[in-house]
């Protein structure tokens, strides 16, 4: 298995930029909110700091188990580095769309770092397309396709907002049982369909994501 590094990050480090790695989970889901995380390794880094996040075994979320994710987000939690969780819930979903709520939830992380920074000159190195928000455009950015395999910041990003939200979703399937958030986190599984088709929807689903189920019902 191949691990992301810090190869983009290094690029940027030497022109002085505060790098900031982003990325979004829960998009395709079917209920609950859009997560983002924002991720920064301050520029006051040293080459040890660097190894010892490359020892941990970061990587694109997808690519981890649960107890892995959870591990290395408790870890990091512990480090001298910037990080920030934003998100959209389902109201913003349904009102202005999946790309613009997904947009709103990784400018909040974002601007969160930036904040902690206390600096303009920042880099944005975003997993996917550009982040199009009016509040970033100030700041440059590179988007990556398939970036939480590439960048180290950006995993790491992608491993906080998992972490985040899973926890958020089985809380809340304390609240709305029926449709067991806790095990498949308001993804699309069979259970979670059949669960939309015998109980109807929450206010916690997405009306244009269950549309197709609803017509069943």
């Amino acid at each position: 298995m191949t691990f992301p590094d810090f190869s983009y990050e290094k690029s940027l480090w030497r022109e002085d930029f505060q790098v900031i790695g982003v990325d979004e989970v829960g998009r395709g889901c079917l209920a609950g909110p859009v997560y983002a995380a924002a991720f920064c390794v301050p520029l006051t880094h040293t080459l040890t700091f660097l190894q010892e996040l490359e020892s941990l075994g970061i990587n694109d979320s997808k690519k981890l188990t649960a107890p892995k994710r959870e591990m290395i987000a408790k870890h990091l939690q512990t480090l001298p580095v910037h990080f920030a969780i934003g998100s959209s819930n389902v109201t913003a979903i349904n009102t202005h769309g999946i790309v613009k709520a997904t947009n709103q939830a990784m400018a909040q992380a974002i601007l969160k770092v930036i904040e902690k920074l206390k600096t303009t000159n920042a880099h944005i190195l975003a997993d996917g397309p550009q982040i199009l928000h009016p509040d970033l455009e100030m700041f440059k950015q590179t988007p990556l396709i398939k970036g939480d395999s590439l960048s180290l910041s950006i995993a790491a990003a992608s491993i906080l907002a998992k972490v985040a939200r899973d926890e958020y979703m089985t809380e809340l399937s304390q609240q709305y049982p029926h449709y067991f958030w806790h095990e498949n986190k308001g993804y699309g599984t069979l259970t979670h369909r059949q669960a939309i088709l015998n109980h109807g929807i929450s206010n916690q689903h997405r009306t244009l994501f269950v549309r197709n189920i609803i017509q069943k019902i």
